[in-house]
């Protein structure tokens, strides 16, 4: 698999940052999301890459559920172009799928 790169908005542990300010990079067995932090996930810590959003190309992007320590439950990755992301991000061996927090189940997309 290739480096799939994309610069958008983030949030992570409460910090925000809009475009172009945040990136995401995608490739074989690694997850990374950059926005005033950075964190970096493996496929096995990482719960469910759910896609979100309110308003269509504005406000979309993915939440990433994982189980990484010293980090916020989810951090949150605002892109202007969604499809192309969630693709990579599941060539690259990550679940995709909504995650529900009270159940604790995840629902995976086909």
């Amino acid at each position: 698999m290739n480096t799939f790169k994309q610069r958008g908005g983030g949030e992570i542990d409460g910090f925000y940052n809009s475009w172009p300010f945040g990136s995401i990079t995608v490739s074989a067995g690694s997850l990374t999301v950059s926005a005033l932090k950075r964190v970096t996930f493996t496929p096995d810590e990482v719960i469910a890459v759910e896609p979100f959003g309110w308003i269509p190309i504005l406000w979309e992007g993915v939440r990433i559920h994982h189980k990484k320590t010293g980090c916020a439950e989810y951090v949150r990755f605002f892109s202007p172009h969604r499809t192309p992301l969630l693709n990579a991000i599941a060539a690259a061996g990550f679940p995709i799928g909504k995650y529900d927090p009270w159940t604790r189940r995840v629902t995976l997309l086909e």
